[in-house]
């Protein structure tokens, strides 16, 4: 009789986290990067015209890419409903800011998406 065996979700969470830290490298997952991540999730579960692969989470201050969502956006789109990400025009000016951290900004910037 064949065994099976079945890996626990805490392990399989714990080894998917720290391949994605090797991948990306360890000063990569930064808050920032981490918020963004949360953001990206929350737009796309909340507004259907978003694509979540078209952002980008990563950072590389070597190259000058910045994570898509300032923390307070990200923050901000985290703690929002989702009737309020829709009304107030959040998923819109999202979907707008997708790949805006390539062109390096600083973290000073003003908040667009979600002021």
């Amino acid at each position: 009789m064949k065994r099976t065996y079945r890996i626990p979700t805490w392990l399989r969470s714990a080894v998917g986290a720290l391949s994605l830290t090797c991948l990306l490298g360890a000063d990569s997952l930064t808050e920032a990067s981490f918020d963004c991540e949360q953001a990206v999730a929350r737009l796309a579960e909340c507004c259907p015209a978003i694509d979540p692969s078209r952002f980008t989470c990563a950072e590389d201050g070597c190259s000058s890419r910045y994570p898509d969502f300032l923390i307070d956006e990200s923050t901000c789109i985290q703690t929002a409903s989702c009737s309020d990400l829709v009304a107030n025009g959040i998923c819109a000016r999202a979907a707008n800011a997708a790949g805006r951290g390539d062109n390096g900004y600083t973290s000073t910037e003003t908040a667009t998406v979600c002021p």
